[in-house]
């Protein structure tokens, strides 16, 4: 009885991963489909790139996101 319960367990441990796994997949690929994803990594981009200390020998980039 005890190793159906293992094997029961184990089954469905598996099954919500993969679901968690399809759903995180489908959230990304929907908020990709509307073009909202491409303007998020844009600007935690150039929050985390605007906080880095310049140096002088360095010549800042520009990044410019279009989103069509």
């Amino acid at each position: 009885m005890a190793e159906w319960v293992v094997i029961g367990t184990s089954v469905l441990t598996l099954f919500l991963v993969y679901k968690i796994a399809a759903d995180t997949v489908l959230y990304m690929y929907c908020k990709a489909l509307h073009g909202e994803l491409a303007i998020e990594i844009a600007e935690e981009f150039a929050r985390e790139y605007v906080s880095l200390p310049f140096d002088d020998e360095k010549v800042p980039h520009v990044v410019t996101v279009f989103a069509g």
